[in-house]
């Protein structure tokens, strides 16, 4: 048998990366992916949205749903995220936004579906 949560947790971060507040590419090391993945193990990931969520609120910016929508993610951190993407051979967001690759709109289902993927 196979260790499975630590590559899940890994795709989370992932995922949730270009949608943290006041996140920077240069912020996006092994070091806080190893964090999170302690902070959050055991967690759902509806969970981590939610955290997410209310830090950007708190920030003053928009929500992940909105963010998503318009596109608007950090394309420094897109490039450090596509990378790490590409690792577990997930779509990256360059190939999404370029059309070469679905965009799931609904956030949880691209999730449920990659870590299915990347596993």
């Amino acid at each position: 048998l196979g260790d499975t949560e630590t590559p899940a947790m890994e795709v989370a971060y992932w995922e949730l990366a270009p949608y943290f507040a006041g996140v920077t590419a240069e912020a996006l090391t092994e070091e806080a992916m190893r964090v999170f993945i302690r902070d959050n193990a055991g967690k759902a990931f509806e969970f981590m949205v939610e955290v997410a969520g209310a830090d950007r609120a708190e920030a003053g910016l928009c929500s992940i749903a909105e963010a998503k929508a318009a596109k608007t993610e950090d394309p420094a951190v897109l490039a450090v995220v596509d990378a790490a993407r590409a690792r577990f051979g997930l779509p990256t967001f360059a190939a999404m936004r370029a059309g070469e690759a679905a965009e799931p709109a609904d956030f949880l289902t691209m999730q449920k579906d990659e870590t299915v993927e990347a596993l």
